[in-house]
């Protein structure tokens, strides 16, 4: 009996370290030609975790098979670092500079998916508290009217600190009583401004802002990806008990392949952007999508993910059904001094609210 439980376990074993090594081929091959590699890329936070527990059950057994997943793990470092860094310290001495945010304030809670009747006075008064300089909002939903809603006037009356911004609206959303787009909200001045992307905020849309800090300029980029739409038809943990629970696994899995082939056609236009800017460049993205991914693996090779600076662990910044997944970034030019990253767990969203320091010259 315990032989054949031994070899149950290690066959599991086996399968956790295919995950793995399979998700390591998600950055390095594009979705349009193996979508299917988008799904093993976005668990393997997941894939990390099992492996070190089968580390661990093998070590307190005494058991040489300790080593397959130690060896996987050492062979998917180079990938698996992106998801789970590691610093000794994550302390930096704050210097001088301005103050990023970037926010996926989830429609500002329209549909009161919280519950709270204060949630967006709360929202508002913590983003004021956190005293940021260029504030990026994705999901920028306003009422049309103010029986309706939260409003744009409202919302600008809120952010007076912000005597500059920039919002787009998807022409698709636009309703009678509401529509929705990205946001920048800048104390400094904006000079140039810009739009690249599908009308369809729902095929992932991009802003850009140049801005004038002191004596220098920036280029702010605001980006929201597709989303991958795990909604309740598609919810797999939530629907763990339902009588077409395969039915739902496939879904999800066609959503990601989806989503992942219009990732990529949105990072195409946000390294554009950043390539050819005459700018040091702030990228603020809700990706919809983990560090394991070819659009995550593209970006970085152009601009700098600010987490992996000084940061240790999964920087979880989904607050939502699923643990442990990063799909909020700041990315920055390489020549833009960096300075400090701060994630805030707060629950005004489904998103945790990201920010980034940078030092001025």
């Amino acid at each position: 009996m315990k032989k054949i439980v031994k070899y149950i376990v290690l066959f599991f074993n086996l399968l956790a370290v295919l995950v793995l090594l399979s998700a390591c081929l998600a950055p390095l091959i594009s979705p349009e030609k193996m979508p299917f590699l988008a799904f093993w890329g976005l668990v393997m936070p997941y894939s990390i975790i099992l492996n070190v527990l089968f580390i661990v059950f093998w070590v307190l057994k005494a058991r040489f098979y300790f080593s397959i997943s130690l060896i996987a793990m050492l062979i998917a470092w180079p990938t698996t670092r992106t998801s789970f860094p590691y610093h000794r310290s994550d302390k930096t001495e704050l210097q001088e500079g301005f103050k990023v945010m970037s926010y996926n304030v989830r429609v500002f809670d329209r549909y009161n998916w919280s519950k709270d009747k204060n949630n967006v006075s709360d929202m508002i008064r913590f983003i004021k508290k956190q005293n940021v300089d260029v504030l990026c909002l994705q999901e920028f939903g306003v009422a049309t009217s103010p029986g309706s809603g939260v409003t744009e006037t409202f919302i600008l009356n809120s952010f007076k600190e912000f005597p500059y911004h920039y919002i787009h609206y998807n022409p698709n959303s636009r309703t009678k009583r509401y529509r929705q787009g990205l946001a920048i909200f800048s104390r400094y001045p904006i000079s140039n401004r810009g739009l690249e992307g599908d009308i369809s905020l729902q095929k992932g849309c991009s802003i850009f802002a140049d801005i004038k800090v002191k004596n220098d300029y920036f280029r702010i980029i605001n980006s929201h990806f597709e989303s991958i739409h795990f909604n309740n038809k598609y919810d797999i943990i939530e629907g763990i008990d339902s009588d077409n629970y395969k039915t739902r696994i496939k879904g999800a899995i066609r959503s990601i392949n989806r989503a992942a082939i219009q990732h990529s056609k949105s990072t195409e236009l946000i390294t554009n952007i950043a390539h050819h800017s005459p700018h040091p460049v702030v990228l603020c993205a809700d990706m919809n999508n983990t560090p394991v991914s070819y659009s995550y693996h593209k970006l970085s090779k152009e601009l700098k993910d600010a987490y992996l600076h000084q940061n240790t662990g999964f920087g979880t910044t989904y607050n939502g059904t699923y643990p442990f997944l990063r799909i909020d970034f700041i990315f920055h030019s390489e020549s833009l001094p960096f300075t400090k990253y701060e994630r805030k767990k707060v629950n005004y969203s489904d998103h945790f609210p990201v920010m980034a320091v940078f030092a001025l010259e």
